[in-house]
């Protein structure tokens, strides 16, 4: 599959690790760069009021021909939170005032074209909630060269600050950013010495402890004392009728109904039965979606998903579409009923696969998954549960168990290991919008996490489908 070798340490995210890397031209010659987010310091998963330090880490693939087979670097951009309502990528669409920044920048092995040290300044200061997008501009032009490593590459660290919560309702416990470097007008942030400007970004996420995730809990075993003075109250209806027989047993059979709330802990063991081989996915690799990166991946094919029905093209010919439109009982996309007012996707989940489409660094292990939408620890709606469950059930299928931590998640102990394979196929439902004048479209998304090393937040594969059901 080309460059699958170890993931590179600390890669953050997508859905998640990204890094992007695209020529403007096509032509012989090449402009390959990349940029490395990571959180070197800080406590993760983090609450309002941490600071944590981020890295951003330059380095290049191929550059040729050009004179020097150079790279220069004119500036750095760094969005500090994002809304996930929008695509992720520089310029991001502002999430409010949740990441504050506090600057105390330094730069290690950044170097200008006579070899001398670079500086770097901002356009914002300690504090500031805006800009939302900091620049960082060089004290001279950051040159690097023909396939510097990312050990050798140039490294820009600062501070930020979380202030609160992310606003968007589907997932408030996670903050996304992104960093990297793209084009103009009116000027681009990076040329090669060849004639090429190159775009390069990398998206990753703050994960937040929920406070609200105690005090869901404590409300449930209040219910539990008010649904236990039931029971005694017709217990005693029904004890003088049947004094004679001795009815003490029946109320002790009375709590077995308590039982029945256990009844979600066993919806994933329906296990489906796993695929293993670059075969598995019935539409073919052209099925098989990395996930929600702007154009060249670096950890993306760690975790894939497979649709059963054709997607569409995507922008970037490397892969297809990460959003799946189907129309209500159209059987080449709509696995459920017709007329039912639902769409139901089709799908399988594929990790560690052999994607030749574009170079992938890969760890080819996965140690947890972790789902934002739907919502793991929190589902809102039954659709949502049955989607969520749907999921679990087809990673336990493979190994995984569910795990109750700060967040629910499927946990692989060993680490899943085994190339190219994939779930069963599973069903996810999306309704569509009942108003007054009639049906409108429903929209869904999967999107998740998967670590490679359960311990490390950072290097990440994120992925995410979008899911539109149209009357």
């Amino acid at each position: 599959m080309g460059l699958r070798k170890v993931v590179i340490g600390g890669v953050g995210l997508m859905l998640f690790a990204c890094a992007a890397g695209l020529p403007r031209a096509a032509s012989a010659a090449e402009c390959n760069a990349f940029v490395q987010l990571t959180y070197v310091s800080g406590p993760m998963p983090a609450v309002p009021g941490n600071t944590l330090r981020v890295r951003l880490t330059l380095f290049t693939g191929s550059i040729t021909g050009g004179t020097l087979n150079q790279l220069t670097v004119k500036r750095l951009r760094f969005d500090l939170d994002c809304s996930s309502d929008s695509a992720v990528g520089l310029t991001c669409t502002d999430d409010g005032s949740v990441i504050q920044y506090e600057g105390n920048i330094t730069s290690t092995q950044c170097f200008d074209a006579s070899s001398n040290a670079v500086t770097f300044a901002d356009n914002s200061a300690a504090g500031n909630f805006n800009p939302n997008e900091v620049i960082f501009t060089p004290s001279a032009n950051v040159i690097l060269g023909d396939s510097t490593p990312i050990a050798a590459g140039c490294q820009i660290e600062f501070d930020v600050q979380v202030a609160s919560y992310s606003n968007d309702f589907n997932s408030p416990d996670d903050i996304e950013q992104v960093g990297g470097y793209k084009l103009g007008p009116p000027n681009h942030d990076a040329d090669c010495d060849n004639g090429l400007s190159t775009t390069a970004s990398q998206s990753s996420s703050i994960p937040l402890v929920l406070p609200t995730a105690t005090p869901t809990n404590t409300p449930t075993s209040t219910n539990t004392p008010t649904n236990t003075p039931v029971p005694p109250t017709s217990t005693p209806t029904n004890t003088p009728t049947n004094t004679p027989v001795g009815p003490t047993n029946t109320p002790t059979n009375t709590p077995s109904p308590t039982n029945t709330s256990s009844a979600p802990t066993s919806t994933p063991t329906n296990s489906p039965t796993p695929c293993t081989g670059p075969d598995c996915c019935p539409t073919g690799d052209g099925g098989k979606i990395p996930g929600y990166c702007h154009s060249n991946e670096m950890n993306d094919c760690l975790s894939e998903v497979c649709s059963y029905a054709v997607p569409p093209a995507g922008g970037n010919v490397l892969h297809p579409s990460n959003t799946l439109t189907c129309k209500e009982g159209d059987p080449n996309c709509d696995f459920g009923p017709a007329g039912d007012g639902i769409c139901t996707f089709k799908i399988s989940l594929c990790f560690n696969v052999t994607d030749t489409r574009f170079p992938c660094v890969s760890a080819d292990k996965v140690s947890r998954i972790h789902f934002t939408d739907p919502a793991e620890s929190h589902p809102r709606t039954g659709i949502e549960t049955e989607n969520r469950d749907a999921l679990e059930a087809a990673l336990i299928g493979l190994g995984g168990t569910v795990t109750q931590g700060v967040n629910r998640s499927i946990a692989f102990t060993p680490s899943l290991t085994t190339a190219d394979i994939c779930t069963s196929a599973l069903l996810i439902k999306v309704p569509l919008i009942h108003t007054g004048l009639g049906l409108r479209k429903g929209h869904s998304a999967i999107r998740d996490r998967v670590f490679p090393n359960a311990s490390d937040i950072h290097a990440t594969d994120r992925d995410r489908l979008n899911l539109i059901c149209t009357p």
